[in-house]
């Protein structure tokens, strides 16, 4: 969904009906697909600072 929608450019309901989803399904898993993200890159910022 997460690639579907930012790099690709689909709306939330042509997710939803390319993957059978609902689009309120699709729009909680970018969401998700966000947060995972920013957490992700938080950790490795927090390694680069600390682990030199």
């Amino acid at each position: 969904v997460f690639r579907k929608y930012v790099m690709e450019g689909y709306s939330h309901r042509e997710i939803a009906e390319q993957l059978q989803l609902s689009e309120g399904t699709s729009k909680w898993l970018l969401s998700e697909s966000r947060k995972n993200l920013k957490n992700w890159l938080s950790f490795i910022d927090s390694e680069y600072k600390y682990g030199q």
